[in-house]
């Protein structure tokens, strides 16, 4: 349960995690969408806003023409001349009469639908009118609304838009001026007065330029700076551009066309879509920002998860694999008197198990062989094959010879401590001059059909089954230096592997726990032959298998008591000794010998 819970804790916060990112890249990514489809939203805006503009100003334009075109009539240009001989400025006051002056402003009004009255303003005075006669008389210097922006027109001398103004007459529009100046190439030139025209705003704006049909599905507001830097509204459909969320800079702000009018007066155009502009980041897309970067963060962690027990499987697969199967080769082996030199030395016994233990593995991993498990100094190693399973256990066995044991007090015991050959017995080809050095290994060999397990969790394999206790009975059997196998283990071997070594047959052993007696020879690496071993001794080899210890006791009953005195410590070894022996397909070695027991085999528990 604790497992599971830190799993699941670590989801959580991988989950978080990726949430958090999600959320990050979502937002910089929604973001950067969002803005450019603002800039196309904008763009396109400006030019709606450009465009709309660009139609007043010509309107504008043309309609201000008509003003110029009447103070070409007051110069003489138009279609009534000027009367030259005129000595006074009242008299060319009256030069134009009135149907000449209707005639005119008919003309004009008909071309430029948005006029509205024609005048003229001699000294600013309106002096004639059409349509509207209701501004006669009208004195524009005498007006504090009128006066900077005729005296503006007096001193640029030129054509100047004011407004627009709500009128005297009624209506809201544009006042258009033009100064007329009088020429007598003679003598002197004479400011005459001036013409002007009125626009009316509304006729302008809807039935010229279409502002309501271009603006339809837009919120607008047009606004007039004047000379006197005044604001003044000149229209708008609503008050949404006064709400402070348009602000003058961002996503939100309006689109700003200014649209110049003759005499330095502006118009200012502000619009928006109505919908807003495009790229604004709303609720929904919040809403979904959250949901999708949760999802994504649960899609990572269910693919990861997948990804990971894909990875899991492969490697349990992969791990079973080695697992050997069928008919298997089951080495046990075992440090004879591991307890007493853990008591002896505990810190050279340290070391020296550590030096067992890498040359064990070396010999298992360079033999194809599959360490079992391992407890305390015995190793439980299975092989495909019985002739990796007796390589392995005579290079452990050579190997030893050749390690750099450690020093200390374990050389006291005669479990450890070096004994050489005998110079005048030495076999030929021995890979030392030691014939006992450091540990005493003892091991045991049996072949059969152990039934295979697989922990998934560890990935390690195991066996159980009469095999496995009876490889483990044959390894009880065995003295420190000596391999043990059962005739069917050595029966399975190749030529070449036998070669190698020296096998002594141990007749049938009745084993604990085993109801017929078992075949069991000692064999021993060529270059170690000369070691001897006292056969009917007991011997105990402790494994844990899935969990149980079990302590393991085994007696070795001789079937020939007849016996000879080794040359180490008084050892008894079995009298019968076979020097080579060759196994062959059926399975019999014709050079073992049976012999009867000459007393009965009786199984002893220690």
């Amino acid at each position: 349960m604790q497992g599971k819970g830190k799993q699941m804790m670590f989801s959580l916060l991988a989950f978080l995690l990726l949430w958090i990112l999600g959320l990050a890249i979502g937002s910089a990514i929604l973001f950067s969408i969002t803005a450019e489809r603002n800039v196309e939203s904008r763009l396109a805006c400006q030019n709606v806003g450009s465009e709309l503009g660009l139609t007043v100003q010509s309107n504008l334009v043309s309609s201000v023409s008509a003003v110029v075109a009447l103070s070409g009539l007051v110069q003489g240009l138009g279609e009534v001349p000027i009367n030259h001989n005129a000595t006074n400025k009242t008299d060319r006051m009256q030069l134009i009469n009135t149907t000449s002056f209707e005639r005119f402003a008919r003309v004009v009004k008909a071309k430029y639908i948005a006029l509205g009255d024609v005048q003229l303003q001699p000294s600013a005075i309106v002096n004639q009118a059409w349509p509207n006669t209701g501004a006669v008389g009208h004195d524009l210097l005498n007006d504090p609304n009128r006066r900077v922006d005729v005296l503006n027109t007096i001193n640029r001398q030129d054509v100047v838009v004011a407004g627009p103004f709500t009128l005297v007459q009624g209506g809201f529009a544009l006042i258009v001026r033009y100064p007329v100046w009088l020429s007598d190439n003679k003598t002197w030139d004479t400011w005459w007065g001036l013409c002007g025209v009125l626009i009316f705003v509304d006729t302008l704006l809807d039935k010229v330029c279409n502002f309501d049909v271009a603006l339809k599905s837009y919120t607008y507001k047009l606004t007039f700076f004047n000379a006197n830097t005044k604001t003044q509204d000149i229209i708008r459909n609503n008050t949404a551009l006064d709400n402070p969320v348009f602000e003058a800079t961002g996503r939100n702000a309006p689109i700003n066309v200014d649209i110049p009018l003759e005499g330095g007066n502006t118009w200012n155009l502000l619009i928006v879509p109505e919908a807003g502009f495009a790229g604004q980041m709303t609720a929904t897309d919040i809403i979904l920002l959250v949901v999708l970067s949760m999802v994504a963060a649960a899609a990572v962690i269910l693919i990861a998860h997948c990804l990971l027990w894909l990875v899991a499987k492969s490697k349990v697969a992969a791990a079973e694999a080695l697992v050997p199967t069928g008919e298997v080769a089951l080495l046990f082996t075992d440090v004879e008197g591991s307890t007493e030199m853990w008591e002896t030395d505990e810190v050279c016994m340290h070391d020296a198990m550590s030096l067992h233990d890498t040359i064990v593995r070396r010999a298992i991993k360079e033999n194809n062989g599959y360490e079992v498990k391992t407890e305390g100094d015995a190793f439980f190693i299975s092989f495909s094959e019985t002739d990796d399973a007796l390589q392995c256990a005579v290079d452990i066995q050579t190997n030893l010879m050749n390690a750099p044991w450690p020093k200390g007090n374990l050389e006291t015991l005669a479990t450890y401590k070096e004994e050489p050959f005998n110079k005048e017995k030495m076999t030929t080809g021995a890979p030392t001059n030691f014939l006992w050095r450091g540990f005493r290994v003892r091991m045991g060999i049996h072949l059969g059909l152990p039934i295979p397990l697989f922990d998934s969790r560890t990935l390690r394999g195991d066996y159980l089954g009469p095999t496995v206790n009876l490889a483990a009975r044959v390894a009880g059997t065995a003295h420190g230096g000596e391999i043990r196998m059962s005739k069917i283990a050595i029966d399975s071997c190749s030529t070449k592997v036998i070669q190698g070594v020296n096998i002594t047959a141990c007749g049938e052993v009745t084993l604990k726990g085993i109801q017929q007696p078992v075949p069991i020879v000692s064999v021993v690496p060529t270059a170690l032959a000369d070691r001897r071993f006292i056969q009917a001794l007991g011997r105990e080899i402790t494994l844990h298998h899935h969990g149980a210890r079990k302590n393991r006791q085994f007696l070795s009953v001789l079937k020939d008591n007849s016996s000879i005195v080794s040359s180490m410590r008084g050892r008894r070894e079995h009298a019968l000794s076979i020097t080579s022996l060759k196994s062959d397909k059926s399975g019999q070695d014709p050079n073992l010998t049976s012999v009867s027991p000459a007393v009965p085999q009786v199984p002893v528990d220690m």
